[in-house]
């Protein structure tokens, strides 16, 4: 109310002195109006917003229970505003309260319920949350989200503020107006002063919603606040989409004068999200050039140029302003609902548009068409119009024959002379862009065979290093097999040598792992020799080394299996080096770690031995069943350990079958791994004397086979 009463020019009654702790001056509700709008549609249109002000001294008419009144925030024609807080929840709120309270009329009462159920739908960023509402000793109260930034209108002060800020401010509140349509409300009083600021301290939580902080100041007034996060509130006059209760009556406006679009000033009950298009529109042009599309010294000659007459361009205002938001703003301000931008939405993503820099896809109002809307609204002077511009023609026309035959010939001789000027320049420029062609496409044909010499040079080059790369590999390959057969070469005197082929092969490791890619043969070589360089560090006593080692085995191994999915070997070595990490970091004491090793192997193999019947494969699995039963002392249970122990005892049985010698070293070394498990199972979970009783029965393996 306090902005319609600056901008309409309509006597108000005298404000009491304001507060000189505080920057904003309290207003009081508007005196009607001696001429123009009616009573009746006067009390519509200053029914919504509140007027900020703050008086800490304020004492509401009653306690309202669950709240503490800590001061006056604004009052207004129907309701007064309270600092609180809700002793529930320990926070602060701004408590709305009817100022009639048991006096208030019917219609009040439900507009002021209609208010907080609307405000209840909408959880929004960019809206006043409503927190609660109820009665108390026939007090209607709404407890609403404490904003204390201000009005939008007492930021701004009357000064345009930067076209990216404004822009952004614009669609920080489309997209809360948004969220309303989406929930079936619309607003239909969209204004400066019923956007709330949020300060630095409202931001948590909506961030996304804050606003470019370089742009901020707007004038050398006052200081700007370091964030602003636009909160709409006052959905005193909202309605739904689709139905819904609406106190208005049919042919009564409803709404603030200066930010109506022309359906609500002639009383439509069909109004829609269109309003509120208009409403934004008209909030936008207000922060470019610092005043509504349209004023007056009263509601009925601002209200008769909305209908009548074509807003100002902001441009012919602020020249200064980008065309392109000139025009986005034109089409939010057209007088017929289904000529604006349909929906917020299709506002939001044109105003995005323009921040993005890129070409927005409204057209701007031509002449021939903004002169045939002034027609359409002022028919009888456009008549009178129409005559004395077809006499002037006609005695326009009649001076224009009678010296055109004069100036034909002249005109003819001159057009002939420049045509044939014009012939020789463009001549003279096709025969000169001809030479600048030939020219380039002798230097495109150099550089076209100086670039195919380079490619074949660098092909050669590539082919010779790997080449080289080949024959390093067989080198290596080779060596570390002759090494491997010699037991000698792991004897301690052999220490130094072995550290001076580890980095020697770590060299060459590293360069065949770049050049492996998805080649199999590159990555069978990558876990061979990462392979032995595990073998080579574990002979050196460097465990923690040595399982880096075999683990870059098993990761090559693991791309080769993943290559391959149908081949066993690259699973066997995989399993192979993920037993021997085990055991480095067994011996490392790292119990856990090998623990997850030896694990992983058992999985890896257990999906091989049931497809493939190779003695090798067999092997390994009971080798890493073992070792996970050896480990499972020290990190799991005795269940657990007797479990698998057993498990690989049976395939050792099976296995030696074939008296190798390396099947009975595995046999034996199984059954010693299980007679380990069992004892501790028996000590730990049994008692001592069931151990004798079944030494004898064979499903627990103590007996030979």
């Amino acid at each position: 109310m306090s902005d319609s009463t600056k901008i309409l020019r309509i006597p108000a009654v005298p404000n009491p002195p304001s507060d000189p702790k505080h920057g904003v001056e309290p207003l009081t509700p508007l005196a009607s109006p001696s001429t123009g709008a009616s009573s009746d549609l006067f009390n519509t249109l200053h029914s919504g917003p509140i007027v900020i002000h703050t008086s800490p001294n304020s004492v509401p008419p009653v306690t309202f229970p669950g709240y503490e009144i800590l001061g006056e925030l604004g009052r207004g024609g129907m309701g007064v505003v309270y600092r609180a807080r809700q002793r529930s929840l320990n926070r602060l709120v701004a408590l709305k309260v009817i100022i009639a309270g048991p006096h208030a009329s019917s219609e009040d009462k439900t507009r002021f319920r209609l208010e907080a159920e609307a405000g209840a739908r909408l959880r929004h960023p960019n809206i006043v949350q409503v927190y609660d509402v109820g009665e108390h000793a026939g007090f209607s109260y709404i407890a609403l989200e404490l904003v204390e930034g201000g009005t939008l209108r007492r930021w701004q002060g009357e000064k345009p503020v930067a076209p990216r800020l404004a822009v952004q401010l614009a669609m920080a509140i489309g997209r809360g107006m948004l969220h309303a349509h989406e929930n079936g409300i619309v607003h239909r009083d969209l204004k400066p002063a019923n956007i709330l600021l949020g300060t630095e301290e409202s931001l948590i939580g909506v961030s996304d919603c804050q606003l470019d902080v370089d742009s901020l100041p707007i004038n050398q007034d006052s200081p700007a606040p370091i964030s602003l996060v636009p909160k709409v509130t006052d959905f005193g006059l909202a309605k739904a989409i689709e139905g819904g209760a609406d106190l208005t009556v049919p042919g009564m406006a409803c709404g603030t004068p200066n930010y109506m679009a022309p359906e609500q000033v002639r009383g439509s009950r069909r109004v829609g999200p269109g309003v509120d298009v208009y409403g934004l529109g008209a909030v936008l042009y207000e922060l470019l050039v610092g005043r509504p599309p349209f004023v007056g010294t009263d509601a009925a000659e601002v209200m008769d140029k909305i209908l009548r007459v074509d807003p100002p361009s902001i441009r012919k205002i602020v020249p200064t302003l980008p065309r392109d938001l000139g025009v986005i703003v034109a089409k939010c301000l057209e007088k017929d609902p289904a000529r604006r931008y349909l929906s917020i939405r299709d506002l939001l993503d044109e105003l995005g548009r323009y921040l993005a820099g890129l070409p927005i896809h409204a057209r701007p109002i031509g002449p021939f068409e903004r002169s045939w809307r002034w027609v359409r609204r002022n028919p009888i002077p456009a008549l009178f119009l129409g005559i004395s511009a077809c006499g002037c023609a006609i005695t326009s026309g009649l001076a224009v024959a009678l010296t055109r035959s004069v100036s034909i010939e002249q005109t003819a001789r001159g057009d002939a002379e420049r045509a044939h000027s014009d012939a020789t320049a463009l001549r003279n420029a096709a025969e000169l862009a001809r030479d600048e062609l030939g020219a380039a496409l002798a230097a495109a044909e150099k550089q076209k065979a100086a670039a195919e010499l380079e490619r074949t040079r660098a092909e050669q080059a590539r082919k010779h290093a790997e080449d080289n790369l080949q024959i390093a590999r067989q080198v290596i390959r080779t060596t570390l097999y002759e090494f491997s057969r010699d037991t000698r070469f792991e004897g301690p005197e052999f220490r130094e040598y072995r550290n001076k082929l580890i980095d020697s092969v770590r060299r060459f490791r590293d360069e065949v792992a770049q050049q492996a890619g998805e080649s199999t043969e590159w990555l069978n070589d990558v876990a061979d020799v990462s392979h032995w360089l595990g073998f080579l560090e574990y002979l050196n006593d460097n465990h923690l080394q040595s399982a880096i080692e075999y683990r870059a085995a098993a990761d090559a191994a693991r791309k080769w299996a993943d290559a391959v999915p149908n081949d066993p070997e690259p699973r066997w070595k995989l399993t192979d080096s993920l037993v021997n990490a085990g055991n480095a970091l067994f011996n490392h004491n790292k119990h856990s770690d090998a623990e997850a090793a030896y694990r992983e192997a058992t999985r890896v193999i257990e999906s091989v031995v049931p497809k493939h019947a190779a003695e090798k494969y067999r092997r390994t699995a009971i080798l890493a069943h073992a070792q996970l039963a050896n480990v499972l002392r020290f990190t799991g249970s005795a269940v657990e350990q007797v479990h698998v122990a057993k498990f690989a005892f049976r395939e050792a049985r099976v296995l030696g079958v074939r008296k190798t010698p390396e099947n009975t070293r595995l046999l034996a070394s199984a059954k010693t791994i299980l007679a380990v498990s069992l004892l501790r199972f028996w000590s730990e979970v049994a008692p001592v004397w069931r151990l004798m009783e079944l030494r004898s029965e064979p499903e627990f393996g103590l007996d030979p086979p």
